[in-house]
C-alpha cells in the first residue's frame, strides 16, 4: 500500500481550527506556522509557509499539505493511502476536493454529474484548481519547490498546479467523492464565499472503493515552450 505523510499550513489566528483539524485526523502531523505577522494575501509570504509544509514530508511515497480551514472525513490519511494505490505512475498530483466555486465551478458541475452517473471514483483534469488540500509524489517535491519559488507572480496553489501541468505535462486526479471540505467562514486572503465541496464524504474514507471509472476532462494540456510535455504511459490502476 502507498504511504502518505502530511502537514498543515496555518496562521496563528486560526489556532483553534488547527487543533480541531488535528483532532479529526487519524494520526499526528506537523504544522507549518506563518510567523510573519497578521494574515495577508502576500503571495511570497504564503509561498514560504506552504513550501515549508511541503518540506515536512517523511520517507513516504506521497505527501499532503492541508490548509488550516479544512474539515476532513474520518480516517482520511489511512483512506487516502488505500486510494493512492490506484493512481497511475504518470500522475504526480492528487486532490481530495472537488469544489463548486471558482475557478472552474460550472465546468466541474458537468464533470461531477458525469462522475455520479458513471459511479466513478476519480476525475482527471488538466489542472489543479483548489488549494485546500494537495497531495504530491514525494520524489517530485524538491524540484517542484525550486521551480515554484521562481514564479513570484503566482499564488501558492497556482504555482504547485502549474509545475505538474506545465513543467511535467501531468494531469491532476481528483477523488470522487470529496474527502475534505472548507469550513464556513471568511478567507484570510480575500477569496469570496461559496467555497464548498461537491459531494463531501461524511463517513470513513476506509469504507470507499477506488477501482471505479475515471472521468477524464477532454481539454488537452498545452505546455509552455520551455517546459514541453513528457510522454505518458497508458493509464492502469493497481489493486490494493
Amino acid at each position: 500500500m502507498a504511504s502518505l505523510s502530511a502537514a498543515i499550513m496555518a496562521h496563528p489566528s486560526r489556532g483553534a481550527f488547527v487543533e480541531e483539524l488535528r483532532d479529526q485526523l487519524d494520526r499526528e502531523i506537523p504544522v507549518s506556522w506563518d510567523v510573519e505577522g497578521p494574515p495577508s494575501p502576500d503571495k511570497e509570504k504564503r509561498w514560504r509557509v506552504g513550501s515549508a509544509a511541503w518540506r515536512m514530508h517523511g520517507y513516504s511515497d506521497w505527501h499532503m499539505v492541508i490548509q488550516d480551514d479544512t474539515t476532513v472525513c474520518g480516517d482520511l490519511l489511512a483512506g487516502l493511502e488505500k486510494a493512492l494505490d490506484y493512481v497511475p505512475d504518470e500522475i504526480g498530483l492528487v486532490q481530495p476536493y472537488v469544489g463548486k466555486n471558482r475557478p472552474l465551478g460550472q465546468h466541474f458541475v458537468a464533470l461531477a454529474g458525469q462522475a455520479e452517473r458513471a459511479g466513478a471514483t476519480w476525475i482527471q483534469h488538466r489542472s489543479l484548481c483548489w488549494g485546500v488540500a494537495i497531495i504530491a509524489r514525494t520524489a517530485t517535491i524538491e524540484n517542484m519547490i525550486g521551480w515554484c519559488s521562481k514564479r513570484v507572480s503566482l499564488t501558492y496553489d497556482s504555482r504547485v498546479g502549474r509545475y505538474y501541468r506545465d513543467a511535467l505535462g501531468q494531469h491532476t486526479w481528483y477523488t470522487w467523492p470529496s474527502l475534505v471540505d472548507h469550513r464556513n467562514g471568511p478567507s484570510l486572503v480575500g477569496h469570496g464565499p461559496g467555497r464548498v465541496a461537491h459531494k463531501p464524504h461524511l463517513g470513513s474514507a476506509l469504507e470507499l472503493a477506488w477501482d471505479g471509472p475515471v472521468i477524464r476532462d477532454r481539454v488537452p494540456i498545452r505546455p509552455g515552450r520551455q517546459h514541453p510535455m513528457r510522454p505518458t504511459r497508458p493509464i492502469t490502476r493497481r489493486p490494493v
